[in-house]
């Protein structure tokens, strides 16, 4: 992730300006690589920096980037043993994104948050609820 950064730092401000182009690289770009990175890296001090930072710099009409972030939160508290709360997270992200904001990647990120649930704790009812979103 550090030479990530490095090279970021080095890119042309024409390239880091560009916000809402596919072929910009905004600050916002790198803490979301960095939030999924270190999220299933289980490094969660890294995770959240990254994750509050990310927040912080996607504007409000990258809705669906901002939800992919908060589900690697939920991810994280699944992974923290905050199961519950995790999968409760993820279930209200994907109830509050409109439904033509869900594309097939808000999905995997999403399934990546169900992934992240021990077997033995599958049998809870919110992961079923939010297994049916995710299928939706």
């Amino acid at each position: 992730m550090r030479s990530l950064a490095e090279q970021v730092e080095a890119l042309p401000a024409a390239v880091t300006a560009e916000v809402e182009s596919l072929w910009g690289w905004p600050e916002h770009r790198l803490r979301h690589t960095e939030s999924w990175v270190y999220t299933h890296a289980g490094e969660q001090r890294a995770a959240a920096v990254a994750q509050q930072r990310a927040l912080e710099l996607y504007p409000p009409s990258q809705r669906r980037l901002r939800t992919q972030v908060q589900l690697h939160q939920a991810a994280a508290l699944c992974r923290s043993g905050s199961i519950p709360d995790g999968l409760r997270l993820a279930a209200d992200l994907l109830d509050h994104l409109p439904a033509e904001q869900h594309n097939e990647i808000v999905r995997a990120v999403a399934r990546q948050v169900a992934d992240s649930v021990p077997e033995t704790e599958r049998h809870r009812a919110v992961y079923g609820e939010l297994m049916e979103r995710v299928r939706g």
